[in-house]
C-alpha cells in the first residue's frame, strides 16, 4: 500500500535580505526541527551563549508551542529574527552590569 506521508524537500536560499547572523538562528532552529521552539532554543543554549535557564526565559517570551518542522520557512524566519533581537539585547544588558574596572 502506498504510505501516509506527507513531505517536502525545502531549499531555503538566501536572497541578500537576510544577514548570515540571522541564518545561524535559522540553523540553530533547524537543528532540532523535531522539538517545539521552546525545546529548540533551550538545547541551542551553548551555542547562544548563555545559562539554559536563560535560554528558557528567551524561549518563554517567543510564546510558540509548535514543533520547529511544522512552521512555515517566514515564521521560522520571524522566530529566528526575535531570538536574534533577545540575544543581543540580552548581551547588552550584561555588558552594563559588569563592573568597570
Amino acid at each position: 500500500p502506498k504510505p501516509k506521508v506527507d513531505s517536502i524537500l525545502l531549499h531555503i536560499r538566501n536572497t541578500g535580505n537576510i544577514t548570515s547572523e540571522t541564518w545561524s538562528y535559522v540553523r540553530l532552529l533547524m537543528e532540532h526541527k523535531k522539538k517545539t521552539v521552546t525545546n529548540a532554543v533551550m538545547d541551542s543554549h551553548n551555542q547562544l551563549g548563555m545559562t539554559k535557564a536563560e535560554a528558557r526565559s528567551i524561549a518563554s517570551k517567543l510564546d510558540c508551542k509548535e514543533r520547529v518542522f511544522k512552521l512555515k520557512p517566514n515564521e521560522i524566519l520571524d522566530l529566528s529574527e526575535r531570538i536574534q533581537n533577545m540575544c543581543v539585547i540580552k548581551k547588552e544588558k550584561n555588558l552594563a552590569s559588569e563592573p568597570h574596572a
